[in-house]
C-alpha cells in the first residue's frame, strides 16, 4: 500500500460554544452549500494553554474530534457529544464547552460531482489521523468518540 501524505493542520484559537456561527440564521446562504473542514470539541481546561500551539488538538481536555461537509451547519445542530457532555458534567448550559474549527477550503455545492467526494473522503482521512494521534498520546480516544 502506497504511503499517504498528509498535509498539516493548524486548528485557530479556541472559542466558547456559545460563540459559534450561525448559518441558518444568514438568509443568501444556498441550503445544499457547505464548507468541509474538522471540529475539535473541549472543555474549558484548553484555555489553560499549556500545550503547544501545534499540539492544541491534542490536548487531553479535547472530548471529541469529528468532521462533516457543512461544519459550521454541523455545530449549529443538536449534537451527541455536546449531549453527553451536558449530562456527564452537569454543565447544561455548556458555558465551560470551548470548539475550534480547521476549514479544508473546499465546498461542497449541490451542483458538484467529483470533486466533493475526492474532498469528503480526504477530511475523513485527516480526522482518523487525528483521532488515531490522540490514541498514541493518552492512550485513549478522546470521550464522546467511538469507532
Amino acid at each position: 500500500m502506497a504511503t499517504i501524505e498528509i498535509s498539516a493542520i493548524e486548528f485557530p484559537h479556541w472559542k466558547k460554544w456559545a460563540n459559534r456561527e450561525r448559518p441558518s440564521r444568514n438568509f443568501d446562504v444556498p441550503v445544499g452549500f457547505g464548507l468541509l473542514g474538522i471540529y475539535v470539541l473541549a472543555t474549558s481546561e484548553v484555555d489553560a494553554g499549556l500545550s503547544a500551539e501545534a499540539d492544541r488538538d491534542l490536548n487531553e481536555a479535547v472530548i471529541y474530534i469529528g468532521m462533516s461537509e457543512h461544519v459550521e451547519r454541523r455545530l449549529e445542530q443538536r449534537h451527541d457529544a455536546v449531549d453527553a457532555y451536558k449530562q456527564q458534567s452537569g454543565d447544561i448550559a455548556a458555558e465551560n464547552l470551548r470548539f475550534t474549527i480547521w476549514h479544508s477550503g473546499a465546498a461542497k455545492g449541490q451542483y458538484e460531482r467529483k470533486a466533493p467526494v475526492v474532498a469528503a473522503a480526504t477530511i475523513a482521512v485527516y480526522e482518523r489521523v487525528l483521532l488515531r494521534q490522540y490514541a498514541e498520546k493518552f492512550g485513549r480516544l478522546p470521550r464522546f468518540n467511538k469507532l
